[in-house]
């Protein structure tokens, strides 16, 4: 009976580390003002609908990876859809400059 008494103090006391050092990390956590940077650009493609518009996640996305690609985070932006949706990718691309 002792050893599991010991077995579930210890449990308890690795989750309280696990609390206190998450807790810790997000307490101290400093994010970096420049955009990262990379060899590419991958946007995945979510749906579009049949007259070629995207809906708004998926157009979100591609706007935040042309802003990463006009500040110079990587050199290639690569996007990637099926059936039509990697030409409403393209398209949201050119629009967003």
């Amino acid at each position: 009976m002792g050893f599991i008494r010991w077995i579930f103090a210890l449990t308890v006391l690795s989750g309280w580390c696990a609390l206190i050092g998450t807790a810790l990390f997000i307490a101290l956590y400093e994010p970096s003002e420049t955009a990262p940077t990379g060899e590419l650009i991958v946007v995945l493609g979510g749906d579009a609908s049949a007259d070629g518009a995207l809906n708004a996640q998926t157009a979100q996305r591609v706007s935040t990876a042309v802003a990463l690609f006009e500040a110079d985070a990587a050199p290639q932006l690569v996007m990637r859809g099926g059936d039509g949706v990697g030409d409403a990718l393209r398209n949201e691309a050119v629009q967003a400059g």
